[in-house]
């Protein structure tokens, strides 16, 4: 499951990483229009991570990314791509056509509010073993109390069910890490 989509790249590293592993549906959530509102808690924190503003990260449409994922890949993996902002897709999301566990929940998302609304959905759905990566982890100069990492440092604090093992840094900005259910 991905969320943040933008223009497909990361679907299609994804796709391409796991195809040989019996990966048969990859789930991804965008706007498809970029950021909508960036709340308070973002906008306060602008000092730490001046590229997010309303308009940022606006890129293919639905259809257009389906279609560049679909031609990079020609894998078997079903492609479900589902367009509006996480507050209101993953409220309606129907987590039993889920087939087997979640393998791989790829948080693209950069702000704190949009991050909050995908760790409360994943806490329902997270099992041994889930790697959860968190692409924007040390965005706002790795401050604590900004974007992502407060997000889910939060959501483990609030979590009854689900914890984490730090894995390593990617890309930059991200932090991996593997998902476990609390005995």
């Amino acid at each position: 499951m991905e969320f943040g989509v933008l223009n497909g790249e990361g679907s299609v590293d994804i796709i391409r990483q796991f195809r040989s592993s019996g990966y048969k549906t990859h789930y991804g959530f965008d706007s498809f229009e970029g950021f909508g509102r960036i709340d308070d808690v973002d906008t306060r924190n602008v000092h730490l991570q001046p590229a997010f503003d309303r308009n940022a990260y606006a890129g293919l449409s639905l259809d257009d990314c389906h279609r560049s994922i679909k031609s990079h890949t020609r894998s078997g993996a079903t492609l479900k791509l589902t367009r509006g902002f996480f507050s209101e897709t993953l409220r309606s999301f129907d987590k039993s056509q889920l087939d087997g566990f979640p393998l791989l929940l790829y948080v693209d998302c950069d702000l704190y509010q949009s991050s909050t609304e995908v760790f409360e959905f994943l806490d329902a759905i997270v099992q041994n073993g889930s790697w959860i990566l968190c692409d924007d982890y040390w965005c706002y100069r790795g401050h604590p109390k900004a974007g992502q990492r407060r997000a889910l440092d939060e959501w483990l604090a609030r979590s009854s069910r689900v914890g984490v093992t730090p894995y390593c840094n990617f890309n930059g900005f991200g932090r991996a890490f593997i998902a476990y259910v609390k005995d």
